[in-house]
């Protein structure tokens, strides 16, 4: 890795700091959000700075050699969508199992997020505490999400993260006391989620963790190597097509009132696209060119 790109995510990570304690400061001093407003504010976070760091992984995918030309690249794109197709028609015929499994999921792929300083068990404790810490502040607010995405059961799945909040956040403390060369930069971070997942609303603490943190963190990883102009364009590109599926879905979906389609649109579809995300990522890492810059040729 470059100094420069080391550079970077120092800054990204003191920026990320900074910006979740404003927003900490601003809740804590009385800003309050509408229901309606938080959802249009993660809406439009998700679309500028979440889906980008997806848009991605036909670049990763072909520093991994899963292709190579155009007819290739629509193959790939083809089965792409397969995938996510096929988890999303899984979580309509049977929520519960497919969304529970799309959890634990992300729970191993968020967890790549610390992995450069972690080994994989801690990192899996941080991951689990950052997806189930809201549960444990406002269960109220969480199971209401829940409820529009599973069929019958969102307390079950609220009661279970509540439950797993605790002993996830003490494993993770564990972890990052006891692996001492891991930094106290790593430790604020960790303190700031926390606090974060108990102070502010679960879907404001969803935009502060995936779009301030997660996703500039994979881009900073993902894009050494690439020129800008590849960045730039395939992010854009493939932006562009992840919002027109997420419109036509919007569409798709039972007429149950905007507010839960729109719901059920963001967290099922980033779920859906965890996916073929995470194993084109976990592929390209056995690979080693996650993060390795392309050959010139």
């Amino acid at each position: 890795m470059s100094e420069f790109t080391i550079n970077l995510k120092i800054w990204h990570q003191r920026i990320f700091l900074l910006t979740s304690g404003t927003i900490i400061l601003s809740h804590l001093a009385g800003l309050q959000l509408s229901q309606s407003t938080q959802l249009l504010l993660l809406l439009t976070a998700v679309a500028v700075a979440g889906l980008p760091h997806g848009a991605l992984d036909p670049l990763v995918a072909r520093r991994a050699k899963l292709w190579q030309r155009g007819s290739g690249l629509l193959a790939f794109s083809l089965l792409y969508l397969l995938i996510a197709s096929a988890a999303f028609s899984l979580w309509m015929l049977f929520p519960d199992t497919t969304l529970a499994s799309l959890l634990v999921m992300s729970v191993w792929h968020f967890s790549g997020d610390w992995r450069s300083a972690l080994p994989r068990s801690q990192c899996l404790a941080m991951a689990a505490a950052v997806i189930c810490a809201p549960a444990l502040w406002h269960r109220t607010e969480v199971n209401e999400i829940f409820s529009y995405l599973t069929s019958t059961n969102a307390h079950l799945f609220t009661s279970f993260m509540a439950y797993l909040a605790p002993l996830s956040l003490l494993a993770a403390i564990a972890a990052l006391v006891i692996k001492k060369n891991s930094g106290a930069d790593l430790l604020i971070e960790f303190a700031i989620l926390m606090l974060a997942a108990a102070v502010l609303p679960p879907l404001i603490f969803f935009l502060v963790y995936f779009c301030l943190l997660h996703s500039p963190r994979h881009l900073l990883d993902v894009t050494q190597g690439f020129t800008r102009a590849e960045v730039t364009s395939y992010g854009i590109v493939f932006t562009a097509l992840s919002l027109g599926l997420a419109v036509a879905t919007f569409f798709l979906l039972p007429d149950t009132g905007i507010s839960e389609r729109l719901t059920q649109v963001l967290f099922i579809g980033l779920l859906v696209l965890t996916v073929p995300h995470m194993l084109i990522i976990e592929h390209a890492s056995k690979r080693h060119t996650l993060h390795s810059p392309r050959r010139a040729t």
